[in-house]
């Protein structure tokens, strides 16, 4: 129950726990000096209020830096019912959206190197818990964010250049799923070697779902999957398929991932991830695929993929930690690499050890913060309505909405279950030609449109346009171009992407027909 009482500036002063939350003196000029201190010379553009009360470091955030976006975070609805003054993107206990699902809607990737975060303290320490909540949520959000950046960069180019090299050279597309009642999503941590044992004995029950790089340990053992997802583009995603040299296998994959999978399927469920040019392609082709969007990591396409062909489904080796200095299950093909890369004054015991600890970090409570946290927010956030999830034999992470299984557990959940009838053979796509006509006809109306670009809302970017091949092309430029509004630098972040499409179009050319 939150209190009011005048303060001696005539302001209200908002009281809770039996503390105020605002100065008894002059709330307004208290809010000041929290603006002034946390924002300093800076005018960021984007500020997010963690606790706010009546609105006065709203209003003070706002008359330190006027234009700025102000996101409001009320930790109580009385405050929220009582706040004179509203932005546009508020969240209260009440709003019927967790802080996950606001922080992701508010929050946008392109935005976030121009973004700040004020907690109001007094709020923090009459709300603790609603508040270390919102904290930790604001953190994910803004790693996801980042990652998601650091990826474009990073391989940005390299999807453009996966998309046009697997549309030429795919010629047979699935356009369908089978239908199972029991799902099995196998990823890689060190806890699926637990899991082996279990789920070979119950193979016949269930239908089995792979990430690339569980496929080696999967094989030792004597386990196929019925069906491997792909998405990352790099080379290493590729090394991991090497048993597909030995048995052909089924694949569901965007045009993004790493090129020539169609070597080793004998199916290819096709995902589009919703790029520009993905879209464009499988709009104006035809071509049938399945709608699954970017979502960062392999493990959760593959959770989307087994909710849409059965409604239970297992998850094992998805730790989200190592174990000791292990990172994956073994045999791996990452621990086959790493023992060619040791040398005297770098032994292989220290680059797994820096690999397993080196690079994390500690959070203020002492828990481990870094990528598996990043991923653990993100299934913690995600929304998988419908499904029963479990984890086999898990890790002590625990993951919300997934309820551990042990073994026999597991062998009952199979009992009088049976995996599903093979699919249909796919569909066979245009000839070659047809194909380079159709992506020379999109890439020429790219060039043509990015002609023409000028700078915009950073949300434009990641739309599935033309614009978007400004971000995936030249990420770092047109971060600078939208914190600097330098037209000379926005130019040069379209004269990237226009130079990587000519580059497409002279591969598409020399494609042989």
């Amino acid at each position: 129950m939150v209190r009011f009482a005048e303060s001696k500036s005539g302001s209200l002063a908002a009281i809770a726990n039996g503390a105020y939350l605002n100065s008894r003196y002059d709330p307004v000029e208290e809010a000041r000096k929290v603006a002034a201190s946390k924002l300093g010379s800076a005018h960021p553009k984007t500020v997010i209020i963690l606790g706010e009360t009546l609105g006065y470091l709203t209003e003070a955030v706002a008359a330190h830096s006027p234009g700025c976006r102000c996101v409001q975070v009320f930790y109580d609805g009385d405050l929220y019912e009582r706040c004179p003054v509203r932005t546009v993107a508020v969240w209260h206990p009440a709003a019927g959206l967790s802080l996950d699902g606001f922080f992701r809607r508010v929050i946008h990737e392109l935005e976030i190197e121009d973004l700040t975060f004020i907690e109001w303290v007094p709020s923090a320490k009459a709300y603790p818990v609603v508040a270390a909540t919102a904290l930790n949520s604001l953190r994910r959000t803004i790693a996801i964010c980042n990652g998601n950046v650091s990826t474009t960069a990073g391989f940005g180019k390299r999807w453009l250049r996966n998309t046009v090299h697997n549309y030429l050279a795919v010629d047979r597309i699935s356009d369908t799923l089978p239908k199972a009642d029991l799902v099995v999503v196998a990823a890689s941590g060190p806890s699926l070697q637990n899991s082996m044992k279990t789920l070979l004995e119950n193979r016949s029950t269930f239908f089995l779902i792979a990430l690339p790089s569980s496929l080696i340990a999967l094989a030792e053992s004597g386990i196929w999957p019925d069906l491997l997802v792909i998405t990352d583009p790099g080379y290493y995603s590729g090394v991991h398929l090497a048993p597909a040299s030995q048995r052909s296998i089924n694949a569901a994959m965007p045009y993004t991932a790493v090129r020539d999978t169609g070597r080793y399927a004998s199916q290819i469920v096709l995902l589009n991830q919703g790029t520009f040019l993905e879209n464009a392609l499988l709009k104006r082709s035809g071509i049938p695929h399945l709608q699954v969007g970017q979502i960062g990591t392999v493990a959760g396409t593959a959770l989307l993929l087994a909710g849409a062909i059965g409604t239970t489904v297992v998850v094992t080796g998805l730790d989200l930690t190592h174990r000791d200095m292990q990172t994956h299950v073994r045999p791996h093909a990452f621990d086959r690499l790493l023992d060619c890369t040791g040398k005297r004054t770098l032994p292989v015991q220290t680059i797994k050890y820096l690999r397993a600890f080196g690079n994390r970090l500690r959070s203020d409570s002492g828990g481990e913060i870094g990528a598996y946290n990043t991923y653990a927010g993100w299934f913690t956030s995600a929304a998988f309505p419908g499904l029963s999830l479990y984890r086999l034999l898990p890790s002590p992470v625990s993951i919300d909405g997934m309820k551990p299984l042990d073994a026999e557990a597991f062998t009952i959940l199979c009992a009088a279950r049976s995996r599903p009838e093979p699919w249909r053979n796919g569909d066979i796509l245009p000839p070659v030609k047809k194909k380079k006509s159709l992506l020379l006809s999109i890439l020429t109306e790219a060039r043509s449109a990015l002609q023409k670009a000028e700078p915009e809302n950073p949300r434009e970017y990641t739309k599935p346009t033309p614009l978007s091949m400004v971000y995936i092309a030249s990420a770092q430029t047109l971060l600078k171009a939208l914190k600097s509004a330098d037209t000379g630098v926005f130019e040069e972040a379209v004269a990237g992407a226009i130079g990587l499409i000519d580059e497409l179009a002279d591969y598409v050319d020399a494609w042989p027909a």
